[in-house]
This record gives C-alpha cells, sequence and structure tokens, in this order.
C-alpha cells in the first residue's frame, strides 16, 4: 500500500501501514496524478494543474490533526497496471475503513458550519457511486467545503446525509445510537473504531451486513459513475465479494457477476427485489406478459425497501446450479393478465413468495411472477406482468404491483388462495438466452426450425421444391442429396381435437410442409409435425383458468410424454380431397404459396385427421411407375435448442 507522506509530499510504500488519513473527493479536471508524484517534490510544487491546490491543502489538515501520511485514490494508484489497479479496487474498502479519519472535500459548497445543516444537499459528491463506500466504511468522516473549512462530521451530520443518500441513520451514526452508555453521557464519537462506554468494536461490515442486499443496493440506485462497469465495480466492499476487473464487458455483465458472487455467500433473497414500475394509464400496463432475466441489469432496479426475516434464513435459502438459480419459496398459482380483453384471471403463471417482508407488515410478502417451463417440472423463467416484476401480497389474500417507491398499486388487484401455496426447491433460469415455451398471450412463440433432406435415388424422376412454409426456398434440383432449412415461425400452424366430451384433447402443429413437382407436373406434399395429448395435470390447470385449453398444450409440445412427431406424405389431389374442396382438385398447374398454405391450414383443422388415424413419424406414397417416396421425422435436441429433421427418400 502506497502512502502520501504529508511532510515530504512522497509516496511511502508499506506491507502493513501505519496510521493515515484518507481523502474522499470527486474527480475533476487537472487532477494529480501518480507520475507527478513520482517526479519528486520539486516538480510537484511547480506543477500547474488545478488538482495541486486539493492535494496541498488535504496534507495540511492532515498535519494538523496529527497524521504523517494520507491516501489519495488520485496520486496513491499506479493505474498503468491492470494488477496493481484490480487490487486497488479490490482493497478500497479495507483501506476506507482502516483509515483514521476520511477527509470528505465538497469542492462544489459554499456553505459554512452554521448554514449547512438546513441547506438542501445536492452537491456532486453525494451523487458519486464510488462515494458510497467512502462514506459509511470509515469509522470517523469530516466534511469540508470548498475553501477547506471544516462543516461537520457523519454524525452531526447524519440528518442530512441520510435525506439526500437514503441510507439509514445507523449507519452514519455507529456506536453513538446503538451503545445505551454512549448515547447516555453525550460523549463525542471515538477517534478510533472502538466504543469508550462499552469497548466492544462496532465495525462497518457487521452494521453493513445487517441490512439487505436489495437496501444497500437502493443506497447506489441514483448514483452514476464514469465507466459503466464500475456500476458494479465501486460496491464490491459494500457486499464483501471480490472480482476480477474486466472494463469493455459492459455494466450488464459486470453487474450480473457481482449478484452471483453474492448469492455465493449469502442467503438474501432480496437480491430478487428489483424491477421498475409502469405509470398508471401507460402503455406498459397492458403490454400483457414479458420475459425478465433472474437477476437485474444495474443497480437502478432496486427501488423496493424489504428485510428477510431472520428465522427463515437457514430453511429459504437459494444457490446458483449451473445456469438456474436454486431457490426455496412458497409456491402457488398467480395471476396472469389477458392483453387481448385487458382483464385479469388466473392463467398459466405461478407467484413465488420470498423471504422478504413487505411494506405492510409481517402478513405480507414480496413475491416475484414465474411461468412454469413444463408443467411436470419445477423449472421456471422470470417473467413480468403488466409492467411489474414485483408484487406483494397481503393477510386479506390480495396480489397487489408494486411501484417504484414500494407502494402497491390499488388498480392491480387479484384475489388468491394462501392455501395452494406450498414451500418447494424450484430452478429459476438465470438468463433469457436460452429457448423458453411458447405462450399463446403475450410471451413469443416459436416453431422449431426444420430441415429438410431430399434424397433421389430415382434418375428418372425429376423433382423441385415448389413452396413450402413459412418460405419459399427453391431446393437444388442437381445432385443425389438436397437440403434446405426452415426458418422458426412465430405462428406455427395448430388445432385442437377430441374424440368426444370425455375424451382427451389432441393438438397438431404443422411445423413445416412442401411440395414437390416431377416433370409430368405431379405434385407431391409432405407434412412434418409435433400431436400432442396434454396430461391430465395439464387439464386440471386448465379448469375454471379462462384461459383457452390449446395455451396449456402449447407449454407441453417438446417436454410432454405424449408428444409424438409425425410426418404425412399425400398427393396434392389427396390434400384436397380431404379438406373438402372441390376447387384445385387433379394436377394443379400453379402450386401458389397461399393455395398450398390454405390447403395445409384446412388440412389441420378436422377433428378426425388425428381421431381417426394414427400419425407416424414414418410416411409412404407409392407412384405411378413404381416410383416411392418415403418420408421421417425426428427430433433432434443439442444443448436444449430443439429442432426438427425430415428426410424424404425418393426411390
Amino acid at each position: 500500500m502506497r502512502l502520501l507522506n504529508t511532510h515530504t509530499l512522497e509516496l511511502d510504500s508499506f506491507v502493513k501501514a501505519p496510521p493515515y488519513a484518507i481523502l474522499s473527493h470527486t474527480w475533476e479536471d487537472g487532477e494529480i496524478l501518480f507520475d507527478d508524484v513520482q517526479l519528486g517534490r520539486e516538480h510537484l510544487l511547480s506543477c500547474t494543474k488545478a488538482g495541486l491546490a486539493k492535494i496541498l491543502d488535504s496534507c495540511e489538515v492532515a498535519r494538523n490533526d496529527g497524521w504523517d501520511h494520507i491516501w489519495i485514490d488520485t496520486c496513491c494508484i499506479d493505474k498503468s497496471s491492470s494488477a496493481e489497479l484490480s487490487e486497488a479496487i479490490n482493497s478500497m474498502f479495507l483501506w476506507y475503513a482502516g483509515a483514521q479519519v476520511c477527509y470528505v472535500f465538497l469542492e462544489d459548497c459554499s456553505d459554512s458550519e452554521r448554514t449547512l445543516p438546513g441547506s438542501k444537499w445536492s452537491f456532486k459528491w453525494c451523487s458519486r457511486g464510488w462515494t458510497l463506500q467512502e462514506l459509511v466504511a470509515p469509522y470517523n468522516v469530516h466534511f469540508y467545503n470548498a475553501k477547506w473549512e471544516f462543516l461537520g462530521n457523519r454524525h452531526t451530520l447524519a440528518d442530512q446525509i441520510s435525506a439526500c443518500t437514503g441510507i439509514d441513520k445507523l449507519i452514519l451514526r455507529r456506536h453513538r445510537d446503538s451503545c445505551p452508555r454512549a448515547r447516555a453521557q453525550e460523549k463525542p464519537i471515538p477517534r478510533y473504531a472502538m466504543c469508550f462506554e462499552c469497548h466492544t468494536v462496532n465495525s462497518s461490515r457487521r452494521l453493513l451486513d445487517s441490512f439487505s442486499v436489495a437496501t444497500r443496493m437502493s443506497w447506489v440506485s441514483r448514483r452514476e459513475t464514469t465507466r459503466e462497469e464500475d456500476m458494479a465495480y465501486c460496491i464490491l466492499g459494500i457486499f464483501n465479494v471480490h472480482l476480477p476487473l474486466l472494463y469493455g464487458e459492459g455494466c450488464q455483465r459486470a453487474f450480473n457477476r457481482l449478484q452471483e458472487a453474492i448469492v455465493n455467500r449469502s442467503n438474501d433473497q432480496s437480491i430478487l427485489v428489483w424491477g421498475s414500475s409502469p405509470a398508471p394509464g401507460s402503455a406498459q400496463r397492458f403490454a400483457g406478459l414479458c420475459v425478465q432475466s433472474t437477476f437485474a441489469i444495474s443497480p437502478a432496479s432496486f427501488r423496493y425497501p424489504c428485510e428477510p426475516v431472520p428465522e427463515l434464513s437457514e430453511t429459504y435459502g437459494m444457490f446458483i446450479s449451473g445456469f438456474d438459480l436454486v431457490a426455496d419459496v412458497l409456491l402457488g398459482p398467480g395471476p396472469s393478465y389477458d392483453q387481448w380483453s385487458q382483464q385479469a384471471h388466473f392463467g398459466p403463471l405461478w407467484l413465488a413468495f420470498l423471504n422478504c417482508n413487505g411494506s405492510r407488515g409481517v402478513p405480507s410478502g414480496r413475491a416475484i411472477i414465474l411461468a412454469r417451463m413444463s408443467p411436470e417440472s419445477l423449472s421456471f423463467q422470470r417473467v413480468s406482468l403488466g409492467g411489474f416484476t414485483v408484487l406483494e401480497a397481503n393477510s386479506a389474500g390480495f396480489v397487489y404491483g408494486l411501484q417504484a417507491g414500494g407502494e402497491a398499486d390499488e388498480t392491480m388487484i387479484y384475489p388468491f388462495d394462501a392455501t395452494k401455496f406450498t414451500k418447494e426447491r424450484i430452478h429459476i433460469q438465470l438468463t433469457t438466452d436460452r429457448p423458453h415455451l411458447p405462450y399463446s398471450r403475450g410471451l413469443r412463440r416459436t416453431t422449431p426450425p426444420v430441415t429438410i433432406q431430399i434424397s433421389n435415388l430415382s434418375p428418372d424422376w425429376d423433382f423441385q421444391l415448389t413452396e413450402c412454409i413459412p418460405s419459399s426456398t427453391t431446393l437444388p434440383s442437381s445432385g443425389p442429396v438436397s437440403t434446405c432449412c426452415i426458418p422458426p415461425s412465430p405462428y406455427p400452424f395448430k388445432t385442437k381435437h377430441s374424440t368426444g366430451d370425455t375424451a382427451p384433447f389432441y393438438s397438431n402443429f404443422i411445423f413445416g410442409a412442401l411440395a414437390l413437382r416431377d416433370k409430368r407436373n405431379h405434385c407431391v406434399v409432405v407434412l412434418c409435425g409435433i400431436s400432442n395429448v396434454p396430461s391430465p395435470k395439464t387439464l386440471s390447470l386448465a379448469q375454471g383458468s379462462g384461459v383457452d385449453i390449446h395455451t396449456y398444450i402449447a407449454y407441453e409440445w417438446w417436454q410432454g410424454p405424449q408428444s409424438t412427431p409425425f410426418c404425412i406424405v399425400m398427393s396434392w389431389e389427396s390434400l384436397a380431397t380431404a379438406t373438402g374442396g372441390l376447387e384445385g382438385r387433379g394436377i394443379v398447374p400453379d402450386l401458389d404459396q397461399r393455395n398450398f398454405l390454405d390447403r395445409v391450414i384446412a388440412y389441420s383443422a378436422p377433428s378426425d385427421i388425428i381421431a381417426d388415424s394414427a400419425l407416424e413419424d414414418t410416411s409412404r406414397l407409392d407412384l405411378e411407375g413404381g416410383l416411392a417416396i418415403i418420408a421421417k421425422i425426428q427430433t433432434v435436441d443439442f444443448l436444449q435448442r430443439k429442432s426438427v429433421m425430415v428426410s424424404v427418400e425418393i426411390s
């Protein structure tokens, strides 16, 4: 650790630092840097930089207080060394906590000790990210104005500082408020980190850890830094974590690494209580469902006050496993929002109550909104509902949307049954990078991509891919094997079917379709997709929910045990006959995409298609002249990215 000698203005290096003062300030143009001090005292005193006066004045104040050394971030760190800079940022909280006194220089303050307590605090120092730990880490903090006139200490100015920064006054006053004997004696704040009355050390670390993660995040939510990554790096000490510095990774990635490190050392579930809230009447209120990442993207998202229940911290834990956050929560059915009718109803959403008390007292709690990845699993994805990411419930059995300040939004009220909530250990997807299930309301729906491979084993059959869904891609006609890819479609062709009142529902998803034409103008249609029989649990969830049964079936199109891929090969005449239309029967001279698309949709509509005939993953069509077309469909799952492969063999 390097310290600036207050007498010689030279840098001294120490393995174990002697007593020292420390400076807290905001960086301005013309700061004195490490290289300026390295050139010696004479060069430093002859320097014309504007920051010289700040260095000389802080050294003078430290000397007058009896300190031979002072630490100043502008000139005590060699920032040309990335290793030294990383060590300094990870150690800065400890360096400020170890100082005998911290001098806060308010360069834009012209008030005096007499006028400052009554003035409105709007100083630049109060809005910087780095100054948060510089305020809370040292035991003694003294404030000075632009003329280096003493204004007061952190205890005497606690009311003004708390009102400006939102930091609890217990952090600012330390043992003066917490020690009865010190409070009764009206003794001055001791210079060292030990109370002279009760003789115990009231460390900043112990005090900080007594506040929830969400509360500490709210202290920095309105602050700013010059470099975006510093919004995460400037609060490493606040949460007692260490991270390698990766400038260039961006604020979101840096802040995500910080939150992962916090979860690895804490069971505090308030780290999930974050989010912004839409203004009443805004378009966001009617935005339906939106996928959210589990962690916040910046400290600015933490606006909801809450504290965990200490007695539940051991039983309601959480940890990171792979790409998921594993958490113990109180899980139950939650409200949904129909963006079409703009009415609230229970649907395919879940509420996960965390170990966090809300503003309405102990009976209330904070919950996040989850969408289940599959009805049979405990894997979820975090979503927002009508613009809200956090909800609060009270003992009356109502769920409220939370506004930015933590107040309940009375226009977002949903009844819920607390008896249906049980404690569960669930998996929450950490990011939105992995594909999510297609919800029919709100969330984006997509079909898997389809790869079509045609093998021509008969040289007498000249084929051509005429049309496909959802794109028209011409298949090369040369060579024994040709391949084309149909990109994912946001609108899968689907229907629901039932063979009777007591029979289960069936669902038919057409993911890909193509038409082949030979030189004799024979048209062949190949359809591929997945047929579903929803599970009994899915059907029970849909009963009385007001949500279309097809919404639930969509959840299971991959995971459901009854999901069966199918492939159908038929002539164009057969397709026209199956759809019940007379127009287009026989040879079709001009097979346009609209006509083909209408036929495919019509084919998937009749209920007897699935109810009366089994759909197999392999299909065969025999043509005149001994030609045969065999098609086979298979699903491919690689690293949770699912796709469909269709193989068409002409022989």
